[in-house]
């Protein structure tokens, strides 16, 4: 194939964009030519890039010979700043090379600066400087000087690479759950990746890159990192979106990431050009400020309560009496009666079950993360979702009826010190994983699962829909489900509702009387020898 004016491809694949410097610029720069990598295979996207960058190189080449013909004592100080010469060697011809050249703020100590640097130069080389230019010589080197300034791009407080700059933003980061954190962690990568690599520059990104990233999203595919599905530049994936075989060896295209993904990673990517701008890392305006979002084309506005047809199935003791494991069990009564999320209800220690004001209740408590080799660090973290997540909710009788009491003592007999010993703690720091699987797969089995609609979630939509109709205030039913209050009365003059407060109201609200609980019950010693062979820590 012929390649574009100035484009070359390596034995790799990668196309390179090059230049050959005019002879009185390669003698200066100590290079006969630039070459840059366009971190790409693809030839239309190298083609466009190599117009892109002739267009904007060429112009600039052509003064710059021209200017150091008229003048080679002339550089650009409104460009360049401070006088750093690194890398600085001299070839066996005489020739400089450097890597970088800076010079002051001050734009007549940077002139007699970069006057001393061209009589080094011509020392160095044995030459004897050039004499001045004539009258209008000078005019047409100011003008060009005047020209090659609106190519120098301007450059941010504190330039810096993607990585440096993601390492900067996560460490700023402090006290965020290990999950947030991953979260951060992955859309960043993702978006190094996209971008070409963490080498580039921040404020080099433009936004027509963060549109094609967000674009590219949708031709992401689903476990792409675990799947080993290789995944090329924004640019790359538009151009020729990621396939995969089938069972025939043929190409077809994968399963790709949900939208709440795709938003998800536009949202934790637009965090950090925020947090990039107010750091100095690159100017404003945020490329990705008013990005379109993601949809899967139908109106999804969440999980949804149960309805009480839905209830009777979910209870009906013919299937919910085959729980295999404790969390299949207790994991349903529990969220019902409580309307806690999920992995608060999988990190229970028995020792968060308390008595408080008479009346038995859990104790949803935050432990955060400690220093290692500190006597708390060998406590397990718990972290919440937020401040109003750390509350006491009081235990609806009827789970005591059903054989809670049993259960506990069984967990006990057995040396454990949590309500589910069998559920493992996730790369998030969370145990919610198994119960949230095992209890959506019980919904699709009974025909309740709607995706994203009725699903674990809906049982704490559901409580909330019954204390919201109960004789507990709004502040009452937030303390209860841990949401944050809303009103500066109810954050800053409201004291939290004791157990036996919460009780009186919540346990008639909580009240399921088309459900026939009696037919639920525990079974002394149900799982003690599964248990004890799959307790983890």
């Amino acid at each position: 194939m012929k390649l574009a004016s100035h484009l070359r491809r390596s034995r790799h694949g990668v196309f390179y964009f090059r230049i050959v410097f005019p002879q009185i610029l390669a003698t200066i720069l100590g290079q006969p030519e630039l070459n840059r990598s366009l971190l790409t295979r693809c030839p239309k996207t190298a083609r466009l890039t190599g117009y892109q960058l002739s267009g904007t190189m060429l112009p600039l080449i052509t003064r710059l010979a021209r200017l150091m013909t008229i003048d080679p004592h002339s550089l650009d100080p409104a460009s360049i700043k401070k006088l750093i010469v690194e890398g600085l060697t001299i070839g066996k011809d005489g020739s400089i090379s450097a890597a970088r050249i800076q010079t002051s703020d001050n734009p007549q100590i940077a002139q007699e600066e970069l006057k001393n640097f061209a009589l080094f130069l011509h020392a160095s080389r044995g030459e004897q400087p050039a004499p001045p230019p004539t009258e209008a010589l000078k005019i047409e080197a100011q003008k060009l000087k005047a020209e090659i300034t609106q190519f120098a791009p301007a450059l941010p407080t504190k330039p810096s690479t993607l990585k440096d700059a993601f390492d900067s933003y996560l460490l700023s980061k402090k006290g965020i759950a290990a999950a947030t954190k991953k979260s951060y962690t992955e859309s960043l990568e993702l978006f190094g990746i996209l971008m070409g690599g963490n080498h580039r520059m921040v404020h080099e990104l433009t936004r027509r890159e963060c549109m094609d990233f967000n674009e590219a999203l949708s031709h992401i595919p689903l476990h792409a990192k675990k799947r080993n599905i290789k995944i090329g530049t924004a640019s790359e994936i538009l151009l020729n979106p990621p396939t995969v075989l089938d069972a025939n060896g043929d190409d077809t295209a994968p399963d790709t990431i949900s939208a709440r993904t795709c938003n998800d990673h536009l949202t934790n990517v637009s965090g950090f050009f925020s947090w990039a701008i107010k750091a100095g890392r690159c100017f404003e305006p945020n490329p990705f400020e008013d990005s379109v979002r993601h949809s899967d084309g139908e109106i999804d506005g969440g999980a949804e309560a149960f309805q009480q047809e839905e209830l009777i199935k979910i209870f009906d003791s013919t299937n919910f009496m085959k729980a295999k494991r404790p969390h299949q069990f207790w994991g349903p009564l529990l969220l019902l009666f409580t309307g806690a999320r999920a992995n608060e209800i999988a990190c229970l220690d028995l020792d968060d079950i308390i008595i408080e004001n008479g009346i038995r209740s859990i104790s949803i408590k935050h432990r955060p993360r400690k220093k290692p080799n500190s006597i708390e660090h060998k406590i397990e973290t718990k972290r919440l979702k937020n401040a109003q997540s750390k509350r006491t909710i009081p235990l609806h009788p009827i789970l005591w009826e059903i054989g809670l009491d049993d259960y506990l003592a069984d967990l006990r007999s057995l040396g454990a010190t949590r309500l589910f010993p069998n559920l493992p703690m996730d790369s998030r720091k969370k145990r919610e994983r198994n119960l949230s699987r095992d209890v959506n797969n019980y919904l699709q089995k009974i025909g309740v699962h709607i995706p994203r609609t009725k699903v674990l979630h809906s049982f704490r939509d559901t409580v909330a829909d019954a204390l919201g109709t109960s004789d507990l205030d709004a502040v009452r039913a937030d303390q209860w489900t841990g949401h944050a209050p809303v009103g500066i009365k109810a954050k800053h003059y409201r004291s939290k509702a004791t157990a036996d407060v919460q009780a009186r109201d919540a346990f008639t609200a909580l009240d399921f009387p088309f459900i026939p609980f009696d037919q639920l019950k525990y079974k002394k010693g149900w799982w003690n020898v599964w248990l004890s062979k799959n307790m983890v820590p």
